[in-house]
């Protein structure tokens, strides 16, 4: 294995990598996706996106998509926030009375 032109050993390599810190994935800056499935009712979309202000969490891009038995398919695409306040941020989502569950929580990137 080579590093910056030197020859480390495979075994000095892991005992480096062991030396730094780990950061919590709650800490850890992201963009996120994020789809919902709700009730197709007036001011739900209002409730959402003020529950993700409250928690710190912008969002970059939002559309819906009616779906069958006045349902709606809310999918969100977040501006870089913490993991740990969109974490937050769903569990508060979820806890709505319109809203039926989140479908997919996914990090967008590295």
């Amino acid at each position: 294995v080579y590093s910056f032109g030197q020859h480390v050993s495979r075994r000095n390599l892991v005992t480096e990598y062991r030396r730094l810190p780990l950061r919590p994935c709650a800490l850890a800056e992201r963009q996120f996706y994020l789809r919902f499935e709700l009730k197709d009712q007036p001011g739900v979309l209002a409730k959402i996106t003020a529950m993700l202000g409250r928690h710190g969490v912008s969002v970059e891009r939002i559309e819906q998509q009616l779906l069958q038995s006045r349902r709606a398919m809310l999918v969100v695409l977040t501006h870089t926030c913490a993991e740990g306040r969109l974490q937050r941020a769903v569990k508060a989502i979820a806890l709505l009375p319109p809203v039926i569950g989140c479908r997919a929580l996914i990090r967008v990137g590295i």
